[in-house]
């Protein structure tokens, strides 16, 4: 009996095909289809996890996600100029409280409002399958802006949202002390409960450095229960702060 699991993945890959010939290997066309064969296989690899088919796939496509993300670098905005490396180990990143109380400041409560600490696998209020804006902390805690948008933002450059004709950006979840440890997009998948985590470091503001990624995984299983296998972790690499730190 043909394994249903490897129709599916032929499938993905024809798509998958088609886009690299028409829009290139790394693309932000082919970086959507990648993605999205990643949240389809995770959800399958859920549900059948001792499946090597899905387990290969998976796998192949971590690796190919993450090379994208270095062959596409960091599009530097001029507000990224206004952060700086105040701790190494962790890489903690703090943003200008003038500039930010000049230009954020007004619409924080209403991001305070919809912030979202994960603390436990529990995947309520969030939804899965959808993509928010998080941040870690320099105390440690997964804060997620519960705003969602959709999976073509993350791939062709986030339709940011605003709030009174403010954009929010990432500094707006932390508006305390304007310090994380890693910033960017997340991903939950699962039901009641969540099955896998996929996160990034786009933050335009905070651009943590590529040496965020252990952070980002610790602190997800701890608040998570995930084990290191279910979270999915891709960085840009360079940025303002470079990679040294």
């Amino acid at each position: 009996m043909f394994n249903p699991h490897l129709r599916e993945c032929l499938h993905l890959d024809e798509l998958r095909a088609v886009s690299e010939r028409r829009y290139g290997a790394v693309s932000q066309a082919t970086r959507f289809i990648l993605y999205d064969q990643l949240i389809r296989l995770r959800g399958l690899l859920a549900q059948d996890p001792s499946s090597p088919i899905l387990q290969v796939k998976v796998a192949d496509l971590r690796d190919d996600i993450q090379h994208a993300y270095q062959a596409g670098g960091w599009a530097t905005p001029g507000s990224a100029r206004y952060a700086r490396v105040v701790a190494g180990s962790p890489p903690t990143i703090e943003f200008d409280r003038a500039f930010f109380d000049e230009r954020y400041l007004p619409a924080v409560p209403a991001v305070a409002a919809d912030l979202v600490e994960v603390t436990t696998p529990v995947l309520a209020p969030l939804e899965p399958g959808r993509c928010y804006m998080y941040v870690i902390d320099d105390r440690g805690r997964l804060l997620v802006w519960n705003r969602a948008f959709a999976l073509a933002d993350l791939a062709f450059g986030r339709n940011r949202a605003t709030i009174g004709g403010i954009p929010v950006a990432h500094p707006m979840l932390v508006p305390d002390r304007l310090r994380v440890q890693a910033a960017g997009e997340v991903i939950f998948l699962g039901g009641e409960e969540m099955a896998a985590v996929i996160l990034n470091n786009s933050s335009g503001h905070f651009q943590p450095p590529s040496s965020c990624a252990p952070i980002i995984r610790e602190v997800v299983r701890a608040a998570t229960g995930l084990a290191d296998g279910q979270v999915d972790v891709f960085t840009l690499s360079g940025g303002v702060h470079g990679d040294r730190v």
